[in-house]
């Protein structure tokens, strides 16, 4: 407004009546400058006369349109980029452009690496994309032209041409790995359970000739048949394998062709091989048997884990009881073949008879490590074969036998076998008929018998017990045989042993002896042989340390009874009087031990070796205390006698004289009467001492009291004595008189008054006014106007607080109040208050003044007061009621305590 447009008129805008149309008139403003289309903004006010209300639309726009001739669009080369792999990029191209209200319009689309050149209408930019499948090893520079408009008829249009470089996309390495595995089942798969081969190499076949070069990488292995390539660049790749085992068969292609991209790791290219086996031989039993009159005996030899291919072993036998010629011959065959696929052989020994009882014979048989083919011998790689003996054998003869065994020892073992005649004997029973056994068993797999003494079984000399036993050598053409066995049982040896324990003063009675309980060195303690409870001259006594602890040694097995006596007798049992105790060979039996509770009455004496009281204190309090043991009642008087102070003069009689202690009580307290004077004396002392103790008690040392003199001569201090307040020239009238400095010793302390308290100017003088008729040389007075409600009082009343000043001079011992007042209507009360605002000494009572005539309520005439300050005076209040005292020219007097 101004430059562009100026005021409307008419305005306001009238409609005469039955008009329905007006126009307004706005003066518009060339210019010389391109500065665009302009706009105004128009609306219709709401102070309409008439009744005529505002309508829609109530505001519009004035646009302004410039009539310079404008500068047409200029587009401007542009550049982008973007990377092989990237999602579309945007470029704004009007960024870089001249002109106004720019648009994009069109473009050529002829991108040889784009795919698709479109307009992003709404943010006025264009989007380009790469082809599909589009690749490049090298950056590439694309381009495209692009139109312009700022949609002006009068202007042309503008067109330009961006350059997008594609960059080609980097390359990361990647891997390549796999497992090498016995491929078991032949499928070609990595099946659970197939175990990997550590010894096959893995390698890049780069040259595709199927053999490993010097300059071509082979894989990292770990040993157990995984494999890998790592930071391999993308590209394609020919992994390949080779075996060195000759019996290593290929189940899956010896080579595999991998496509690796940028970063990519390729898993699972895995080579199966089938590992021939020829398998394991070895005897089909640890053990064979022929008998002696068959003609050959058979054995058997199994190949497992493996049947391909042919292959072969030799048996050796070796004698170990029988001999070679004469009990066998030489197995048939040998070698023993397996062709391909089969998993048993059998090999035939001769078996030579004869007509010699000569017993069971055994034959070692060995497969020797001589094997053709792959296998290999397993277990058992040995056997024995037994050749049976077919004579008629002589029956068994069961021999006697004898055995010895210690009361107390464990079972022992009896080979009755080893004294016997026959083969192949086993004890197969037995009568059990032994006195002191307990249990007699067969021991099945040694062959033996176990004997066992009965529990509790004792003898003092050697005992031979007997029981009888059968064999048998199995064969049914052969009769059992029985047999005695007798067993010496000694008496087990004796050992010496020892009794022990403790005589300890049991404190809590609890029969134990306890951590802190310690030992009592004067009881005796002996074994009651006879059980009479009584120390015979012929009874062992036990032998002491002197600290509690007995013992008894080289005691033989045997029942005792362990008694004690003590010689005290304030002694009490808290244990039994005796144990008994069951000893046995070498025992060694430990606390034992006697609880004894002593009795002891302990030590009176004084708690301390002196006490002190000051003369003016009524009584002196003396403490006599009871250590070292409280059991009992006990007593004891209380002597005193003269030191430097005279009994009657400086002291009395102790209350009470004799003290009692019952049981268990340690403390008792004496007051002894102290007298007063008036005389300075130097500190007195009195001796203090116990006698006639009763009880069993003993005394302790005796002690001192002092008595100190409390009547020392000392100046007093010196009376502190404020100024006279006057309250003249020092406040204006009915100024707040909060608080007044005072005369002091050193700095100047206050009067503090509380807030209720006022100055009145006499109404004689400038700015005075009131009920108060002063003098010039006496203008100014103090009154209140409310009740107190501060300090900590509720009193209709002046309060003053003394606080500075007993801060400066100390507690207040007495003083004087001195001040004038008038109180024409009526009587005031002055009172004195501690620290603790309670109401101490007298106070005083102001008599109303006399009034001056024609002036019945006026402060004219006024009336000197002085009234005492008692000790621990705090606050002072003067007056009852408010607005109705008057007081000048107050003065304190006050004398602070010694």
């Amino acid at each position: 407004q101004g430059v562009d447009f100026g005021n409307p008129f008419p305005n306001p805008i009238f409609f005469a009546d039955g008009v329905t149309q007006q126009t307004v008139s706005i003066p518009i403003f060339d210019d010389s400058i391109i500065d665009g289309n302009k706009t105004v903004n128009l609306s219709l006010t709401n102070n309409v006369t008439g009744d005529a209300i505002i309508g829609q639309p109530a505001t519009a726009t004035l646009n302004i349109l410039d009539n310079e001739v404008p500068l047409p669009p200029i587009a401007n080369p542009d550049t982008a980029n973007i990377t092989q792999g990237d999602p579309p990029i945007t470029i704004n191209v009007l960024a870089n452009d001249q002109g106004e209200s720019l648009e994009i319009i069109g473009f050529d689309n002829f991108s040889q690496a784009g795919n698709n050149v479109t307009i992003d209408g709404i943010n006025n930019q264009i989007i380009y994309s790469l082809a599909p499948g589009f690749t490049t090893t090298q950056p590439f520079t694309d381009t495209f032209n692009y139109t312009i408009s700022d949609n002006n008829p009068n202007t042309l249009d503008s067109t330009s041409t961006v350059r997008v470089v594609v960059n080609p996309q980097p390359e990361f390495p990647g891997s390549i790995s796999g497992n090498i595995f016995n491929d078991i089942n032949l499928n070609g798969l990595f099946d659970s359970g197939e175990t990997g081969l550590g010894d096959i190499t893995v390698f890049l076949d780069i040259n595709q000739n199927d053999t490993l070069d010097p300059n071509e990488p082979q894989a990292t292995r770990d040993g157990f048949g995984f494999y890998s390539f790592s930071n391999l660049l993308p590209g394609n790749y020919t992994v390949r394998t080779i075996s060195p085992q000759p019996n290593a068969t290929l189940t899956t292609a010896a080579e595999f062709p991998v496509s690796l991209s940028s970063s990519q790791n390729v898993n699972d290219v895995n080579f199966g091989y089938s590992i021939a086996n020829s398998g394991t031989l070895q005897f089909s039993n640890p053990t064979f048997s022929v008998t002696e009159n068959d003609t050959v005996a058979t054995v058997t030899i199994n190949r497992t884990d493996g049947s391909d291919g042919v292959v072969s072993a030799n048996i050796n036998l070796s004698s170990e009881t029988a001999t070679q010629g004469v009990d066998f011959g030489n197995p048939f065959p040998n070698p023993i073949f397996f062709a391909d696929g089969v998993t048993q052989q059998t090999v035939s020994i001769p078996i030579f008879d004869d007509s010699i009882i000569d017993g069971n014979k055994t034959v070692n048989l060995s497969l020797t490590n001589n094997v053709t083919g792959d296998a290999i011998i397993g277990q058992p790689a040995t056997a024995t074969l037994n050749i049976l003996d077919n004579e008629v054998p002589l029956p068994p003869i069961a021999n006697p036998d004898t055995a010895n065994i210690t009361q107390g020892d464990p079972p022992i073992t009896i080979n009755v076998l080893a004294n016997d005649q026959g083969e192949s004997l086993e004890i197969i029973g037995f009568d059990n008929f032994s006195q002191a056994g307990n249990n007699v068993t067969i021991d099945g797999i040694n062959n033996q018998i176990i004997y066992s003494l009965a529990p509790g079984f004792t003898t003092t000399q050697p005992f031979t017990d007997t029981f009888n036993y059968t064999i048998s050598d199995n064969n049914p053409n052969t009769l059992d045989s029985t047999s005695t066995v007798r067993v010496v049982v000694n008496p087990q040896p004796e050992f010496p042993g020892s009794i022990s324990g403790n005589i300890f003063n049991d404190i809590n009675l609890n029969g134990l002896f306890d951590s802190g309980e310690t030992g009592l060195g004067d009881i005796t303690v002996f074994l009651d042989i006879n059980q009479n409870d009584t120390l015979d001259p012929n009874e062992p006594q036990a032998i002491r340390n002197g600290f509690g602890f007995y013992s008894f040694s080289n005691l033989l097995p045997g029942n005792y009874t362990v008694r004690t006596i003590s010689p005290q007798p304030n002694a009490t049992l808290t244990t039994a009087a005796e144990f008994p105790v069951s000893l046995s060979s070498g025992q060694n039996v430990n606390d034992i031990n006697f609880g004894y509770s002593i009795a002891n009455s302990g030590t009176l004496q004084f708690s301390n070796p002196s006490f002190s009281v000051r003369e003016n204190e009524t009584f002196a309090t003396v403490t006599v205390i009871r250590t070292g043991g409280n059991d009992g009642g006990v007593s004891a008087n209380i002597n005193l006698s003269n030191g430097t102070a005279t009994q009657d003069i400086d002291y009395g009689n102790p209350v009470p004289q004799t003290i009692f202690f019952a049981d268990d009580q340690t403390e008792q307290t004496i007051n002894i009467p102290i007298v007063n004077d008036d005389s300075v004396e130097n500190t007195e002392t009195v001796n203090l001492s116990l006698s006639n103790v009763t009880g069993g008690a003993n005394i302790g040392q005796p002690a001192t009291l002092q008595i100190i003199d409390d009547d020392e001569l000392l100046p007093p201090p010196q009376p502190f004595i404020t100024r006279v307040l006057g309250f003249d020239g020092e406040f204006n009238n009915f100024n707040d008189v909060e608080s007044v400095p005072v005369t002091p010793p050193q700095d100047p302390p206050n009067l503090r008054f509380s807030d209720n308290t006022v100055a009145l100017v006499s109404r004689n003088e400038i700015g005075g006014q009131g009920r108060f008729d002063g003098t010039p040389s006496n203008n100014t007075v103090i009154a209140y106007d409310i009740p107190n409600r501060e300090l900590g009082f509720e009193l209709d009343a002046i309060v003053i607080d003394l606080a500075e000043v007993i801060g400066q001079i100390g507690e207040i011992e007495s003083g004087n109040l001195a001040f004038d007042y008038a109180s024409p209507n009526r009587s005031h009360n002055v009172r004195f208050f501690n620290e603790n605002r309670q109401d101490i000494g007298q106070g005083a009572t102001l008599s109303p003044t006399i009034p001056v005539p024609g002036q019945p309520n006026n402060f004219s005439n006024f009336s000197r007061q002085s009234i005492s300050i008692p000790g621990d005076t705090r606050f002072i209040s003067i007056g009852s009621e408010s607005t109705e005292i008057g007081i000048d020219n107050l003065q304190l007097t006050l004398q602070p305590e010694i």
